[in-house]
């Protein structure tokens, strides 16, 4: 009786923890936080009739920046508004690791072919906040993508930085179909 108790115990165990790491699994490749396409003016105005051409990479540039602390994704270029959007996530125990006050700003830039010396601030920042989880909305205007490897920089606040690549010259875009809730948001706005 003792024994069937005690393995029952432990498959209880065994099954809360695999239940724990298939949640965590689930939760770190969630990527549908703030991936519609953020309404600016200029997407506004490069819908007005009722077309617009967005593009998006046939696969993520990388999933992760290579030092782990944060991941970039959802790149989105509208050629006709000169925009480029990304969404950024890191997590909460990014200031534990950094050993900074919570909250510490994390500010994010946009800059080409790892050339740091120019950094570009995006022009609109959109936050959210899930779980473990904080998520950035990146938008940068006036931007020509042209024959450039793109990488979004992460000013740690410790004096030192992150780069995760968002896009290499050599992939491949496919055209991005805008969601109903885009085209509603694009068509209130006119």
């Amino acid at each position: 009786m003792f024994n069937k108790i005690i393995k029952t115990f432990i498959y209880a165990v065994i099954l809360v923890l695999c239940g724990l790491i298939i949640f965590r699994c689930c939760a770190n490749a969630d990527r549908s936080t703030l991936t519609d396409l953020a309404v600016t003016p200029e997407l506004v105005s490069a819908w007005a009739d009722g077309e617009m051409e967005v593009l998006r990479l046939e696969e993520n540039a990388s999933e992760i920046a290579p030092d782990g602390y944060f991941t970039a994704y959802g790149f989105r270029f509208i050629p006709e508004a000169k925009q480029l959007q990304v969404t950024v996530r890191f997590n909460v125990s990014t200031w534990e690791y950094l050993e900074l006050p919570a909250e510490t700003p994390m500010d994010f830039y946009l800059c080409q072919n790892d050339d740091i010396s120019i950094l570009r601030a995006p022009d609109l920042v959109l936050e959210e906040s899930r779980s473990i989880y904080r998520y950035r909305k990146l938008v940068w205007n006036n931007v020509d993508i042209g024959d450039a490897n793109w990488q979004v920089y992460m000013d740690r606040q410790d004096g030192e930085y992150s780069i995760a690549p968002i896009r290499y010259v050599e992939q491949e875009y496919r055209n991005y179909k805008l969601s109903g809730g885009e085209k509603k948001a694009l068509s209130s706005q006119n």
